[in-house]
């Protein structure tokens, strides 16, 4: 009787704690054996509204720029020399002016001004003025005629881009040049009058356009490429009359070309 009482006891005692301690016991599904109970581990909290919002405003750090950069900065004030050749034709009211080719070399002087741009890009303008031996004689039976330009200046904007020690632009703007003709008549009056020689000058007003390229063989000295196509309207030119001569003594002259130079420019910061 003591060993049965001591089990319903002991049994009571189990079924107490089973049932008032259900935190702590747990029944086994497969044995049905008695073993302690895990707590459940609390649910993290989600990120609130505020949170999103803060992560969303957070600094994104920029793309790096992979562009090449010219090392070389191109703005300011460049002075430079150059020489360099023309290859054009006259134009006009004689027949044969479109046919005669009017060449020669040209030199002179150059300076301007250049901005630099995000991106290497650069803008800038550039003021040029070349003395020149561009001529052409035309002979004919009694006379000859011989048309010269001696000056020629620009004044163009430049838009370029830089890379490394490089400059590539095109240019385009206004053009100005000093032509003169000069008329030699062997026989003006006839067979003995004596020769004549008379002369008349304009300036011309036109456009250049072209392009170019410079590169840097020192941090503020470069060499230079430039192309530029120069169109010169024709203007009335009017000869004086050589006595006994009774013929037309007006022309219609203008000059338009090719021109290539190279040169040296300084860069002034």
């Amino acid at each position: 009787r003591s060993s049965m009482s001591e089990n319903r006891c002991w049994g009571a005692g189990a079924a107490g704690m089973m049932g008032a301690g259900k935190g702590f016991w747990g029944v086994s599904q497969k044995g049905g054996g008695i073993f302690p109970a895990v707590p459940a581990a609390p649910a993290a909290p989600l990120p609130s509204t505020a949170t999103y919002a803060m992560a969303s405003k957070a600094p994104v750090a920029p793309a790096p720029d992979r562009r090449p950069v010219s090392p070389v900065d191109w703005s300011g004030i460049h002075v430079g020399v150059f020489s360099g050749y023309a290859l054009g034709q006259w134009s006009g009211t004689a027949p044969d002016y479109p046919h005669q080719p009017v060449n020669g070399p040209l030199g002179g002087i150059a300076i301007g001004y250049d901005y630099r741009l995000p991106a290497n890009w650069l803008v800038g303008v550039e003021a040029d003025i070349a003395a020149a031996d561009v001529k052409q004689t035309d002979n004919y039976i009694d006379a000859a005629i011989t048309l010269r330009l001696d000056y020629l200046a620009t004044l163009r904007g430049r838009l370029g881009f830089a890379w490394d020690r490089n400059l590539v632009y095109l240019t385009g703007g206004l053009a100005a040049a000093h032509l003169n003709s000069t008329v030699n008549q062997y026989h003006p009056g006839g067979s003995v009058s004596p020769p004549f020689q008379t002369s008349d000058e304009h300036v011309h007003y036109g456009y250049a356009l072209g392009a170019g390229t410079q590169w840097a063989f020192l941090d503020n000295a470069s060499l230079k490429f430039e192309y530029l196509w120069v169109n010169l309207p024709e203007q009335m030119y009017v000869f004086p009359r050589a006595p006994g001569f009774s013929g037309d003594n007006t022309a219609q002259t203008g000059w338009s070309g090719h021109t290539a130079k190279v040169g040296v420019d300084w860069l002034f910061h």
